[in-house]
């Protein structure tokens, strides 16, 4: 049986309360820096030089039909002290999956979605 808007709304407002605010709580307390919404004055750049600049056709190759693979390359990309706490979040985040049901016809996109906007 599908669920109902409110259902999935109530759902992951409990999530929400239950998994990410606690993860939040425990980042914060290890005084980890997180993601600003504003500029900071400070900063003479933004740009950043990535550790390995060059990628190879297989380092764009993503298996997303498994989730345990999608776990895992989770995990090997958060490092540092919140390293745990971000790879146990996005393992309950990418379980969440499971609970939604895919909606038929999504690849679908209508050829007047123009007419929308």
């Amino acid at each position: 049986m599908p669920w109902t808007d409110d259902q999935q709304a109530e759902f992951l407002a409990k999530f929400h309360r239950d998994v990410i605010e606690p993860a939040a709580s425990r980042l914060r307390e290890q005084d980890v820096e997180t993601l600003s919404v504003t500029p900071d004055d400070k900063e003479r750049s933004y740009f950043s030089r990535r550790v390995h600049p060059d990628m190879k056709p297989e380092d764009l190759e993503l298996d997303l039909e498994n989730i345990d693979w999608v776990k895992e390359a989770f995990g090997e990309i958060t490092d540092g002290p919140e390293g745990d706490i971000l790879s146990d979040l996005y393992s309950q985040i990418v379980d969440l999956a499971d609970r939604f049901e895919e909606m038929e016809d999504a690849e679908d996109v209508s050829p007047y979605i123009y007419v929308m906007f």
